[in-house]
């Protein structure tokens, strides 16, 4: 879900969000990790390819929970909003973390 307006008011502070953001991707409670990823859509969605210099910092825990049947499909959605949003530079950035990833962009 975007809110108009909402990623020039994100920009600012993304530096600042990114390691909450991971710290909350590597807790051991799901439900915080599964907060994480519907956060890090909702801030993709927001500031688009904004986000594609912060990739390398969070997407580190994503393998870990990608293997875990309760959180795959929501990691699964995470990374195509994340290449949806990022285009190519996003996808490379997935695949270096996670070389098994297929793109949804064809």
């Amino acid at each position: 879900c975007e809110i108009p307006g909402s990623g020039d008011k994100v920009l600012p502070l993304l530096s600042r969000l990114v390691p909450p953001l991971k710290q909350a991707l590597m807790s051991k409670d799901k439900e915080v990790v599964k907060g994480a990823f519907r956060a890090i859509q909702a801030l993709s969605n927001s500031i688009k390819s904004h986000l594609n210099p912060h990739l390398k910092l969070i997407l580190a825990p994503f393998s870990k929970w990608l293997n875990n049947a309760t959180t795959k499909d929501l990691v699964q959605s995470t990374l195509h909003v994340l290449e949806e949003n990022g285009h190519k530079e996003a996808y490379q950035q997935i695949k270096k973390k996670i070389p098994t990833y297929t793109s949804i962009c064809g």
